[in-house]
């Protein structure tokens, strides 16, 4: 119950904050590879992060298939170490392989996000005679 309240507290807090962000620039402390130093709104960020994040994943599974290899061969008279590079080599293939597909999986969820359009109705503005206006 306490968490409920203080998400709703959190959220209620938090809510004008969120509403008026449509109209600022961000600047990035570090700018994104491929991309700028200032974002304008969560998409142009995510549409940035995107590619870098897939490049990391790629970058990681090579290391880990490397790293896999290297105990592989290095553990040939333990079963052990053997079975536990295979498993390190299989698991890095299979990582590279969800971060590959992750495009397509999206693109079966929803295509707006693959293109990152998620373009939301922006807020109302509240004004002294509490109407919204567009």
């Amino acid at each position: 119950m306490f968490m409920k309240k203080y998400i709703l507290i959190l959220s209620v807090g938090l809510f004008p904050y969120i509403v008026s962000a449509e109209s600022l620039v961000y600047k990035l402390a570090a700018p994104i590879p491929g991309g700028g130093g200032e974002v304008e709104t969560f998409t142009q960020y995510v549409s940035f992060l995107f590619p870098f994040m897939l490049s990391v994943a790629a970058i990681s599974a090579l290391v880990m298939f490397i790293l896999g290899g290297i105990e592989y061969t290095l553990g040939g008279a333990s079963p052990e170490r053997m079975k536990s590079g295979k498993e390190r080599i299989s698991n890095a293939i299979w990582g590279l392989l969800l971060a590959v597909f992750s495009v397509l999986i999206l693109q079966t969820i929803n295509p707006n996000l693959v293109i990152m359009n998620l373009d939301v109705e922006p807020a109302g503005v509240v004004t002294n005679n509490n109407s919204p206006t567009p």
